[in-house]
């Protein structure tokens, strides 16, 4: 199991590779590796998948990292 901070050079080589959403790609990536993690953000104001850049999704970033252990 990787570590939060690979998963977001994961989820950073994956963006810049796609150019796709940053936010997108956090919570598909997330849905792969912790599920209810990323059922847990889904519909909330936190939601990060609709955001274009990490400092957009800075407090899913939190809330993911307080609780990926």
């Amino acid at each position: 199991m990787q570590n939060f901070q690979k998963f977001l050079l994961a989820v950073d080589r994956e963006c810049a590779q796609t150019q796709g959403r940053w936010g997108q790609t956090f919570h598909n990536r997330l849905s792969e590796v912790r599920p209810g993690l990323s059922d847990a953000l889904r519909g909330t104001e936190i939601d990060p998948f609709y955001k274009s850049s990490p400092g957009e999704c800075q407090e899913a970033i939190s809330y993911v990292d307080e609780r990926w252990d």
